[in-house]
């Protein structure tokens, strides 16, 4: 597997601030990288922190509602009952990609807590034991 490098800045800030647009990776599940295999792509690690803290903190190509509305799912981050809660607590002074081409597997700076199906799986940026989490087959935004 290659890294393709098909788009500009100039064309990602463009779709992104198109109103329609939404934020997603087609990053797939990793837990850990075997000398046999290719690097994944950054964006397993980074594609959300990179949204907040470039196009949101760094370039203001959105608003920090713009963007987390961007990367919203059906009953996802909200507290009612009857929903599935998934939230990500962040500083978004600090929030920001380390992922690399060269290090793809650097985590995320400035993330406090993620909190999977009312279970806490990352605390002070490191990882619990909690496998709260649920394949999600077909999922259409809010």
């Amino acid at each position: 597997m290659k890294v393709a490098f098909d788009i500009s800045e100039e064309d990602v800030e463009t779709v992104i601030k198109y109103p329609l647009s939404m934020v997603a990776s087609d990053a797939f599940s990793i837990d850990e990288i075997f000398e046999d295999q290719p690097l994944p792509h950054p964006r397993h690690y980074g594609c959300f922190p990179r949204v907040l803290g470039r196009y949101v903190r760094e370039r203001n190509i959105l608003s920090l509602v713009d963007a987390i509305r961007k990367m919203g799912l059906i009953d996802r981050g909200v507290i009612r009952e009857e929903a599935w809660t998934d939230l990500v607590i962040f500083d978004p002074r600090i929030i920001s990609n380390r992922a690399t081409f060269e290090n793809p597997v650097l985590t995320p700076t400035g993330i406090k807590y993620v909190i999977i199906n009312g279970k806490i799986a990352l605390k002070d940026e490191a990882r619990t034991e909690a496998l709260s989490g649920r394949v999600l087959r077909r999922q259409v935004a809010a």
